[in-house]
């Protein structure tokens, strides 16, 4: 097994019901039924149930893995925030690095990214507020992340993150103040992402990001 279990085996434990399946790949397959239970003060207690199947890379924390709901509950259309590879809309993707990296258990990503998603799901509406879908969507998380006003602000960091730092610190800051990355307080708002995933993945997201994910 490619995945560190360390970071597994607190998730086998709290939901038995989930359990390792074969598989000849690279990616960790987890299946089946996933409870879960919410206890808000002052409301009702929301309990459900969904059929998944959560696909971790081996790369994981350094990569994100991708949840199917297999039980056909859940339509399949971006209002249900359902991608188009039928896999669940967690969030946007250096939202789901940044929030994973403070956890890195499979117990912190349930937690703190598919549990809330759930429960949004088993309510009916997204409690949180809900962006915009697809490229749109993550383009408006992107930008109160790292708060900044535009696209291409956005665009520019992604592009810088991929580089190497010596040669990113050179740039122009893409907050518009006018002077170099390096010297610009904006680039403590981005350096800590170079710590979560690979410099490829940066570079591969971005292009994908222009071609409209």
């Amino acid at each position: 097994m490619l995945v560190d279990f360390l970071r597994i085996q607190g998730f086998l434990l709290d939901y038995p019901q989930m359990v390792i399946k074969p598989s000849k790949s690279k990616v960790l397959t987890i299946e089946g039924t996933f409870d879960f239970r919410i206890d808000n003060p002052g409301t009702e207690t929301t309990v459900d149930s969904y059929s998944l199947r959560v696909e971790i890379p081996s790369h994981y924390p350094m990569a994100l893995p991708k949840v199917f709901e297999v039980g056909n509950r859940i339509p399949r259309d971006a209002d249900h925030h359902v991608n188009p590879d039928n896999s669940l809309c967690l969030g946007s993707p250096l939202r789901l690095l940044a929030t994973i990296h403070r956890d890195p258990s499979l117990n912190g990503f349930t937690a703190n990214c598919l549990v809330p998603f759930l429960y949004a799901i088993s309510m009916g509406e997204f409690v949180l507020g809900e962006l915009s879908h697809g490229k749109s969507g993550i383009l408006e998380d992107y930008k109160t992340l790292l708060k900044l006003e535009y696209d291409e602000q956005v665009y520019a960091s992604i592009h810088l993150i991929s580089l190497r730092k010596r040669l990113a610190n050179k740039r122009k800051c893409p907050c518009r103040c006018g002077k170099r990355l390096g010297i610009c307080p904006f680039n403590d708002g981005i350096k800590n992402f170079r710590n979560m995933a690979p410099r490829s993945w940066f570079a591969k997201h971005v292009k994908n990001l222009d071609a409209g994910m």
